[in-house]
């Protein structure tokens, strides 16, 4: 298993898709700055320089990182791509080994079992990974712009309301909120990469599999938009800005566990069963 794993995993990172989704969101997260970030560090002298906005907090990394930006198009951009960034990488590996007869050699030397837990943890890790280091290199660019001032309700950027989940944590540890939605982007990026795996056993086409999550995750944001529940979206309730107002995290927790129950469940059920000649 160790040893598998160890080859998915390099599998996984080293390869041309998943520097292309690196690239992809990098160049968001850099965009997001340079048109976002630096004119408010322009600006910031001011709020010094004028008293007429004495009254004003001036720019903060919590009010402006790409994450928390709803109104930049950046932003809008980068969560609506989500899906796609997660699959790039990886999640089609599963479908290419089968077609090309990779699963065979391996089955020969080593447990079906073992490649599809291995299989499994890499598409996974890479899937999460490629969503997430992105928005680090966007808060970690801002960070060294801008100053990490706390949250204040009436600050002009802050668009985090009451009714947003964990809004309190926000306003008294903005960098444990911001740590904990990086977390949850991470593991519902994983599974979205883990259900192309799924997909993987209903179609015969790889860009189909691809393509997989990208279409139920806009059909949910369709049907939750239609039904005026927008926030029960995951495109809606992932995005650490909050810009649908508020939502449970109950919802967001059974949402995101149904997601990898479905996902690894059916991964791990038919890739264990399924015959491969």
């Amino acid at each position: 298993m160790g040893r598998l794993l160890k080859i998915e995993l390099n599998r996984a990172f080293i390869n041309r898709l998943f520097a292309a989704a690196l690239i992809i969101g990098g160049v968001l997260a850099v965009w997001q700055v340079i048109d976002r970030v630096i004119p408010i560090l322009a600006g910031q002298d001011s709020y010094l320089e004028y008293p007429d906005k004495a009254m004003l907090a001036p720019g903060s990394v919590w009010d402006i990182w790409m994450g928390v930006d709803i109104f930049s198009l950046q932003s809008y951009l980068y969560f609506l791509l989500l899906p796609l960034l997660a699959v790039l990488p990886f999640a089609d590996s599963y479908f290419s080994d089968c077609k090309t007869g990779y699963v065979k050699s391996v089955y020969t030397r080593a447990k079906k079992s073992s490649y599809i837990f291995a299989k499994l943890a890499a598409v996974f890790l890479s899937g999460g990974t490629a969503v997430v280091l992105p928005l680090l290199l966007n808060l970690g660019l801002t960070m060294m712009l801008l100053p990490s001032l706390m949250p204040v309700v009436s600050g002009t950027g802050t668009a985090i309301y009451d009714r947003a989940m964990w809004a309190e944590l926000f306003y008294a540890s903005p960098g444990l909120y911001t740590a904990l939605y990086l977390l949850l982007i991470f593991v519902f990026s994983g599974f979205l990469a883990a259900l192309a795996l799924a997909v993987s056993f209903l179609v015969e086409n790889r860009f189909v599999v691809l393509l997989g999550p990208f279409v139920l995750y806009l059909f949910i944001f369709a049907l939750c938009s239609l039904l005026n529940v927008p926030e029960m979206s995951p495109m809606m309730f992932l995005n650490p800005g909050a810009p649908s107002g508020g939502v449970r995290f109950s919802v967001v927790a059974a949402e995101t566990l149904l997601l990898g129950a479905v996902a690894c469940g059916t991964f791990l059920y038919k890739g264990i069963r399924n015959e491969t000649y």
